[in-house]
């Protein structure tokens, strides 16, 4: 009988809210739900989060690692900074050889690092990379990276708690006069050229031209000063009829997947994306899931070209009536997908 699969996490869980730790904290929790795992996570970030598996790394763990290597079959990092990956690659060529695991969750990032030749020999040094989508992968073996190193594996996970039990989480809203719309981003970005990432201009754009039935929750929980002034600068341009149907929520008392779940309708209007967590939810939880087309996108989706406020607004309110069909999703699926990477891994040392 094959031992159980050491498996080491290293990368960010929340806080801060986002899609990536969001994904890592999740990942974490399945693993230790599975019998023939053993996991431990070492957090790049000055989380609060508590777990026995889990510390922070800190110097006297980086020189522990250069001295001694790692002990795990799998390490597995999570993060976008580049000299993480030349760390543990080093680290992992000096003492006995484990199976080094990186996860591309962004279509920006490879295309930053293919500009240095010394990166991208560090990168197909890599025993394994799993992207979020296609689009990615192909990035990855332009680089030169061979296509069986490289997986395509959506980081979509639901919580081990989830249940399918609606929660009042809107009970300020008549319910019966009103559809809702809600809009999920950890907080706002911007891109090199000074865009919004996540769409947000387009939607409040687009929104007066939605059915008055339709009230617009933003879910945003992080706004710097800027941030905030950008964000009622777009408020402010609508009229007052229409700014009286969006609600701000930056103090969520619920899981985002939670607002999710309760509305009527979901939005993402990004400009570029990944595999986005939020996507995945409201598909798995059923509720009509409105996307711009920046990207590949999941079966099941309503999409509208990036940036056409006027075609979203077209969709969101041909979504308003809209019947789906009600799927039960397997959620042990989800996390099954993710172990069978890993023996695959394994498999073939």
């Amino acid at each position: 009988m094959r031992k159980k699969i050491s498996i080491r996490l290293i990368g960010q869980v929340p806080l801060p809210i986002g899609g990536v730790t969001i994904h890592n904290i999740r990942l974490f929790n399945w693993l230790k739900t599975c019998d023939g795992v053993d996991v431990l996570f070492s957090k790049i970030n000055n989380s609060t989060h508590i777990d026995d598996s889990m510390a922070k790394i800190n110097l006297i763990w980086l020189l522990k690692s250069m001295f001694r290597g790692f002990k795990e079959d799998i390490v597995h990092y999570q993060g976008a900074n580049f000299w993480g990956v030349f760390f543990i690659v080093i680290v992992n060529r000096i003492h006995s050889r484990k199976k080094i695991v990186w996860s591309i969750h962004s279509e920006y990032l490879i295309p930053k690092l293919s500009t240095s030749l010394i990166k991208v020999f560090f990168i197909k040094l890599v025993d394994n990379i799993i992207v979020d989508n296609d689009n990615i992968k192909t990035q990855v073996v332009n680089l030169g990276v061979l296509n069986e190193k490289v997986k395509t594996l959506s980081p979509f996970l639901m919580p081990v708690d989830y249940d399918d039990i609606h929660k009042d989480v809107y009970r300020d809203i008549d319910r019966t006069k009103y559809k809702v719309a809600v809009f999920n981003a950890y907080k706002l970005v911007f891109n090199d050229n000074g865009a919004d990432v996540y769409g947000l201009d387009t939607l409040i754009s687009a929104f007066p031209f939605c059915d008055n039935t339709v009230v617009l929750m933003l879910l945003i929980p992080s706004m710097n000063v800027s941030e905030r002034k950008y964000y009622d600068e777009l408020i402010n341009s609508l009229e007052i009829s229409v700014k009286e149907r969006i609600h701000l929520i930056n103090s969520p008392q619920w899981a985002g997947w939670e607002y999710i779940q309760a509305s009527d309708i979901f939005v993402r209007p990004t400009i570029t994306d990944g595999d986005a967590l939020s996507i995945r939810e409201s598909l798995f939880m059923n509720v009509p899931t409105i996307v711009s087309d920046c990207t590949l996108r999941p079966q099941g989706v309503i999409s509208f070209k990036t940036g056409d406020c006027k075609d979203l607004a077209d969709k969101i309110n041909q979504a308003i009536n809209l019947n789906i069909n009600h799927i039960s999703n397997d959620i042990n699926k989800l996390i099954n997908n993710f172990f069978s990477h890993y023996k695959s891994i394994l498999d073939r040392s």
